[in-house]
Parts: structure tokens; sequence; C-alpha cells
């Protein structure tokens, strides 16, 4: 049965992406391809290739990278794509869509003006994926450098390593 968590769809198109963005602007929850509205497992026929295309269109069209499973029931495979909700407003070709029920929604202009006042401004936002390897060690010291000779951030020198630098700008939990 369909819930606000939960969207079937028998196969994959532009209604999943509308899916998937409002799961995100809302409470989050999972789409299931190849299955019908009323919850009867219909199956998909998809290989690895279709599954990478599927997962590259969703990170171009919505900026998200939810789980994506391939899994197979009855003989039958599915698509289950978890998404969790966003911290920011997520929109798909221009329009902001919300879970409301079972059924998913664009969003009104009065409740659309609300949702960007609530939502998190970006640069208060934690990649909880991200590392320090990812860090390119040579840009966080012309940072220093050009910091240092502006005078603006005289407290580290080119060899402060980048974990004490980021947690002093406050720019890491850890």
């Amino acid at each position: 049965m369909e819930t606000i968590y939960r969207e079937y769809k028998e196969t994959f198109g532009d209604s999943v992406l509308k899916a998937i963005c409002a799961m995100a602007n809302t409470k989050g929850g999972e789409v299931i391809v190849g299955v019908a509205d009323n919850g009867k497992l219909k199956g998909i026929e998809i290989d690895n290739k279709e599954l990478e295309r599927i997962t590259q269109k969703i990170a171009g069209k919505l900026g998200l990278h939810p789980k994506i499973e391939l899994k197979e029931k009855n003989g039958k495979k599915i698509i289950v794509i978890t998404v969790q909700r966003s911290n920011v407003p997520i929109s798909f070709n221009g329009k902001y869509y919300e879970r409301v029920g079972n059924t998913t929604r664009e969003m009104k202009p009065e409740k659309l003006r609300q949702f960007f006042l609530k939502k998190e401004n970006w640069d208060s936002l934690i990649n909880e994926e991200a590392t320090f390897d990812e860090i390119d060690e040579e840009t966080v010291k012309m940072f220093i450098r050009m910091a240092n000779e502006k005078g603006r951030l005289t407290v580290f020198d080119e060899n402060t390593d980048t974990k004490t630098i980021f947690e002093h700008l406050k720019l890491s939990d850890n």
C-alpha cells in the first residue's frame, strides 16, 4: 500500500523523479520501481548499465544521491530507491513537489515561500560522507598564504595540518 513514505511505480520515468523530489522535500521515504500502484509485483527488465543510467539521471536532475538497490522478489526484479529528507529545497524541472498522504503534489506558492524560509542555508550544511582525503592540501596552503598576506588569519602557517585549520575555522565536526 502506498503511504507518505512509500510510492510504487511500474517503470522508471519522470513520475519517479517527481516522487523522489517530493520525498526529499517532505520526510524521506522509498520509491519502489517494478510494482503497480495497488502493490502488485510487476517486475522490470534491467541490467547494471541501465541501473547506472538511472543513478546518473537522479543525480543530474535532482542533485541527490539516494540509496538505490536492485532486488529480486518472487523471481522478478525491482528497484528500491531510499530517499533521505533534504536539508535544502529540491526541485524537478523547476518545480517543487511534496508528499501529501500517499500522493505527490506540486507545492502551492505560499507553501513554497514558507518552505524556503525554514530550510537551512547551504553554508551550514555538513557532508557526512566527506573525508579529509578529499581535501586538496595545496589549495588549503594557498588559502592560508593569501590570508596571512592580507593579515586576516595569522595564527596559521603553511605547515599547519589541514585538520587543525578546519577545526579552528569550524569547517568540520571532527
